[in-house]
């Protein structure tokens, strides 16, 4: 099953939000204009990010 799986990937980028800074996920595609930026949590909090990236990319066991 996992060879026909392409791999999963998701874009993430540091981005100041009024004076601090933030990751955020970045979205894009046919059905936007442009890329869209959604804040995720401030730059410090690295583990967080990496957490939540896992998730989002992981494929649960087949």
């Amino acid at each position: 099953m996992r060879n026909m799986v392409r791999p999963l990937s998701q874009l993430v980028t540091l981005r100041s939000i009024e004076g601090q800074v933030w990751w955020c996920w970045v979205w894009g595609g046919p059905e936007r204009e442009g890329l869209e930026f959604e804040p995720i949590v401030p730059m410090e909090k690295i583990g967080e990010v990496a957490h939540r990236l896992r998730n989002v990319v992981s494929l649960a066991d087949v």
